[in-house]
């Protein structure tokens, strides 16, 4: 027997419409993680737009770091010293040697004489049936062709650790947008994280999805379409963790912020 609906539920019901997401779901790493960590930013964010009123930190950081590398390797290689410096001195700042720790980090991982596909290559690709159909999207940092492989780098700017990848809803969605064009080039399919901070501990292993995994995941994509569409309630998530860096949480009900303080800056 279902109980009586929370005071909660009875006012999201009353404030949102039957249905805010279209027919045709949009789907990304991004926003499938973000559903998946929490409703209520979903629908802030990618439902409704709006712009977000808190800081969230180390975003600067990641867009330079991806900028710099993207144009390493269009315009150059990651192991031409001079050329990293050249590049890091146009970038200014004040860490020209934190720069460096990452461009030295991922020097180490990259596939040296390997294909490049591209830098920043935008991928999408439309599901249509069974319903409901969504159409998914993403830019992958790197894809190089070595060794048989279609190799796609996704670089992070965190402290990484050993984890399995395969787990990662944005890996998932990964590996669904790009199953197409490592089977158009006879080519199987690589998914590696690439955690660059010079503080970073190990990257986790690389992912070669199955055939099997791939069937799974385009059910699994197709039933968080579905439930993107038919949601209603888009509660927060309360989680700490997630809270302190979200760029709503001044403004959402469901803000756990009370475990884990955000800092604030000094008084000037």
């Amino acid at each position: 027997m279902t109980g009586a609906p929370t005071a909660h539920a009875e006012h999201t019901s009353a404030r949102l419409p039957a249905r805010l997401v279209g027919t045709v779901v949009s789907l990304s790493p991004t926003t499938a993680d973000r559903w998946a960590r929490c409703r209520r930013q979903y629908l802030l964010q990618n439902v409704l737009q709006l712009p977000a009123v808190d800081d969230s930190p180390w975003t600067s950081e990641g867009l330079k770091v991806h900028d710099i590398l993207r144009q390493l390797h269009e315009q150059g290689t990651c192991d031409d010293r001079a050329w990293v410096d050249e590049i890091v001195a146009s970038y200014g700042g004040g860490e020209p040697d934190r720069l460096r720790g990452f461009l030295e980090r991922h020097a180490a991982r990259c596939p040296k004489g390997a294909e490049a596909v591209g830098h920043e290559v935008g991928v999408s690709r439309f599901h249509r049936e069974p319903a409901p159909p969504f159409l998914a999207a993403a830019s992958i940092d790197a894809i190089w062709i070595h060794d048989g492989l279609l190799d796609a780098r996704d670089y992070k700017t965190g402290t990484g650790g050993a984890f399995d990848i395969s787990g990662d809803v944005r890996a998932r969605v990964q590996a669904w947008l790009l199953e197409p064009m490592a089977t158009r080039r006879g080519l199987r399919l690589r998914l590696r994280y690439e955690f660059l901070a010079p503080e970073a501990s190990e990257d986790p292993a690389p992912w070669d999805p199955e055939p099997e995994e791939l069937i799974a995941i385009d059910e699994e994509l197709r039933s968080i379409a579905d439930a993107m569409r038919t949601e209603r309630e888009f509660v927060g998530c309360r989680e700490p963790a997630v809270c302190r860096t979200c760029g709503y949480r001044s403004i959402c009900v469901d803000a756990a912020l009370t475990q884990e303080r955000v800092e604030e800056p000094p008084p000037t």
